[in-house]
């Protein structure tokens, strides 16, 4: 008896083997699917919050009014200077000063309809022109320099 039963314990123990391997792989395959929603959850969390912080920032900013400092491209003028590379320089500065800059003064004289389009671009190319001339000047200069 102990020979026909052999074959069946076989079985038997291949099977709960089986078994075993099984239910080790989709353990682990449950591991790996609960981390990736633990991360994504985590993201979205924190997506979520950055977002809410931001708008808490930007309705404070809207109701206090006040200027964050950052300069747009209206509020920096270039200026090339004697070494050929531009350097930005804020208008804000000359203004508090009580120094106006011509296109400042052109811009406004058109937003208040003081002046037409054509006249506004016509000034701003007088303007313009002028700048560029004492420009190109200073960097012939430089050019000369950097030859010899």
């Amino acid at each position: 008896m102990a020979s026909s039963s052999s074959p069946l314990l076989k079985g038997i123990g291949a099977l709960v083997l089986l078994l075993v391997a099984v239910s080790l792989v989709f353990t682990i395959v449950s591991m790996v699917v609960s981390f990736v929603s633990w991360f994504l959850s985590l993201l979205f969390s924190l997506a979520v919050l950055g977002l809410i912080g931001y708008g808490i920032y930007w309705m404070a900013g809207k109701l206090l009014g006040g200027d964050d400092g950052r300069a747009t491209l209206d509020d920096t003028s270039f200026d090339v200077g004697s070494t050929g590379r531009q350097t930005g320089t804020s208008r804000r500065e000359p203004e508090s000063q009580g120094i106006s800059d011509p296109v400042d003064n052109l811009r406004e004289q058109y937003a208040n309809g003081q002046i037409s389009e054509s006249e506004f671009e016509r000034e701003l190319e007088r303007e313009l022109g002028t700048r560029s001339l004492e420009r190109e000047v200073g960097m012939r200069d430089d050019e000369e320099y950097e030859r010899n």
